[in-house]
């Protein structure tokens, strides 16, 4: 479609290609003629620059123009972030390939002196525009999806380009250079159907979506390894802790604990009472009388008891009585009264054991 004029090299390989203009009545009712455009456009490429949003930023220059039609298009070189110092180049770069990629129009605008100019106006409709014949531009700008002429649109980006370092946090942003989605759709809307603002303002949400995603996974990778061996460790902690916890001791024997030696107490004048029982008739003598044991602390075993008398007996259940604090059922107290035997508690205790019919009525009355 043309050769390009006044092309020069570029020293990377950011290039990318746009319309600036045509000759249409644009959005801020004026219409540049392309006759008057043209004049300018050599000295453009040798020395104007292009922008960012007509802001100070220059993050371009023109590589070339040529006139197709109705239309004036540019060739361009996109700086690169020279030793990290220019890292919204980087963010410019990505956006443009960004929209491009996405099939989604992004824009460009141009700034300039009106030499000669011409209000006219439609007398059918009474709509007015500025009838620009001559101008001098002095620089384009990248708009995004803002633009004055909707016919100033990106046409090719070279997208093998890379856009390298990363952007420090105070650029890089979900939604580029709008603050939230709220901003992103409210701009959108105005170029653009609802639809169509959500495709563009998404994209940019995915794309930072993606490189945080991309830039985690980089991080774990680098992490795993650690990871693994605090986890190895982690586990040989664990066993170690684990062979180093004190072992739950089994109880004392009964003879050492000081419950199952009351517990065997009680048994022994439980069984002795039982035996008594099974032989009410036959006073108790000087012979041993052996009563078997019921099993203690959960061993198996037999105690044997004899006594001699029963002021003996007596006695031995009035100890056992004494050193544990044993609360017989006898309706009766213990006499105060010094020296006194058979009316005394145990005494009595005792004559209440004969009397029962069993050691369970005894007990549990």
């Amino acid at each position: 479609m043309g050769e390009w004029h006044g092309e020069r090299e570029w020293y990377n390989d950011r290039i990318f290609e746009a319309i600036i203009s045509t000759e249409d009545i644009d959005r801020q009712h004026e219409l540049v003629r392309m006759s008057g455009l043209e004049k300018v456009m050599d000295w453009f490429v040798k020395y104007g620059v292009i922008h960012y949003k007509h802001s100070f930023i220059n993050f371009a220059e023109p590589l070339g123009w040529k006139r197709e039609g109705d239309v004036i298009k540019i060739k361009a070189g996109a700086h690169t972030n020279y030793e990290g110092l220019f890292p919204h180049y980087d963010w410019i770069w990505k956006q443009i390939k960004d929209y491009y990629l996405a099939g989604v129009p992004g824009y460009m605008s141009i700034g300039g002196s009106k030499v000669e100019a011409q209000l006219k106006c439609d007398d059918f409709t009474g709509s007015c525009f500025n009838d620009i014949s001559k101008l001098g531009i002095f620089e384009a700008s990248w708009v995004g999806a803002s633009p004055a002429n909707t016919g100033a649109a990106v046409t090719h980006v070279n997208v093998m380009a890379k856009s390298e370092p990363e952007l420090p946090e105070l650029i890089q942003k979900p939604f580029g250079p709008w603050k939230d989605w709220d901003a992103c759709m409210a701009e959108m809307r105005q170029q653009y159907d609802e639809e169509t603002a959500k495709k563009v303002c998404g994209k940019l949400k995915s794309e930072f979506c993606g490189k945080l995603e991309s830039e985690l996974e980089a991080k774990q990778e680098v992490l795993k390894p650690q990871s693994d061996k605090m986890t190895e460790e982690g586990k040989v902690e664990t066993e170690v802790a684990k062979q180093e916890e004190p072992v739950t001791s089994e109880a004392p024997p009964a003879e050492e604990n000081p419950m199952a030696m009351i517990m065997r107490a009680l048994e022994e004048l439980k069984a002795m009472l039982a035996q008594m029982l099974k032989s009410k008739e036959a006073p108790i003598t000087e012979t041993k009388t052996e009563a078997p044991a019921e099993s203690v602390g959960g061993k198996p075993g037999e105690v044997r008891v004899s006594f001699k008398s029963d002021e003996e007996f007596a006695a031995a259940v009035q100890k056992i009585i004494d050193a544990n604090k044993i609360v017989t059922k006898t309706s009766d107290k213990p006499s105060q009264v010094p020296g006194q035997d058979r009316g005394s508690f145990v005494a009595k205790a005792i004559e209440e054991a004969m009397s029962a019919r069993s050691a369970k009525e005894f007990f549990n009355r």
